[in-house]
């Protein structure tokens, strides 16, 4: 669903050796939280997120090719927090999740155990976050894991556990 008409720069494509700005109009602004508007590159039916800054129904962002499609579209949607392989954590000593997000990207996340901080550490190749059960700083009984993930846009997701090491 885009937001703005597609606006197309160039009939081929071309890098640009500096980026660009490009303005798009929001045709109907109805988001609250404004940040949420972003504008997307689309190149075979596939939207790109680029991002922008809100400016009195206007998205600015910088590009940085020509010969694309660019239109106005948002992302309201918290990011997909998976856990993987959950019946083998305590076995391997290894909780694992897979993070996605529909649009922008994940831009944070957050581990804490017991609401005390614990650090995953993430593969960006495979959008997996993990944490080894660390026996110095966990002992062995019932913990309460809260894993919040939020997106470039501020939507969040949040995963609660309870679990017996």
């Amino acid at each position: 669903m885009y937001l703005s008409d597609i606006q197309t720069l160039n009939d081929r494509p071309a890098a640009l050796h500096q980026p660009a700005r490009l303005s798009l109009r929001i045709l109907e602004d109805t988001l609250v939280e404004k940040r949420q508007y972003g504008i997307v590159s689309i190149v075979n039916r596939r939207n790109t997120w680029i991002g922008g800054t809100y400016r009195e129904g206007w998205i600015d962002s910088e590009i940085r090719e020509l010969g694309v499609d660019f239109a106005i579209m948002p992302d309201s949607t918290a990011p997909r927090i998976t856990p993987v392989e959950q019946a083998q954590w305590m076995t391997r000593g290894v909780i694992t999740f897979r993070l996605t997000d529909n649009l922008s990207g994940v831009a944070t996340y957050r581990g804490e155990i017991d609401g005390q901080y614990v650090l995953f550490e993430m593969d960006g190749k495979t959008s997996l976050i993990k944490y080894t059960l660390d026996r110095e700083q966990l002992s062995r009984g019932a913990h309460t894991l809260v894993l919040t993930v939020a997106d470039a846009c501020g939507n969040q997701a949040v995963y609660e556990a309870n679990f017996q090491w």
